[in-house]
């Protein structure tokens, strides 16, 4: 199992000198790569970008992970949000990545 603590997250210049954001949430999941997807997804990072997550989605010989993108669904003490996608349930919160990151790894909305 792994968990993420999102109860108050960091954006701008993470981890060194991060700016805080309340977030109130904890992420877990059995999959490493679906934990990062889920992570990303929340901060409105396009995962596409973030080098460490697609290349491990296309990994061949030496498979992470049995899911693809497509298959990140929520689990939630609120059953409302039990089997959703992230984006039908929330508004991603719109982290601000550490310069080096700026204007390449933001979703294109």
């Amino acid at each position: 199992m792994y968990f993420c603590d999102g109860i108050i997250g960091g954006e701008n210049e993470g981890p060194i000198d991060p700016s805080p954001i309340n977030m109130g949430i904890i992420i877990g999941g059995f999959d490493p790569l679906m934990v990062d997807l889920a992570i990303a997804e929340l901060m409105n990072f396009d995962f596409k970008r973030i080098p460490q997550i697609k290349n491990i989605f296309n990994l061949k010989n030496r498979k992470i992970s049995n899911h693809q993108p497509n298959d990140l669904k929520i689990f939630s003490n609120n059953t409302n949000w039990n089997e959703k996608k992230i984006s039908e349930v929330l508004n991603s919160i719109k982290f601000n990545p550490s310069s080096g990151w700026k204007n390449y790894i933001e979703k294109k909305n």
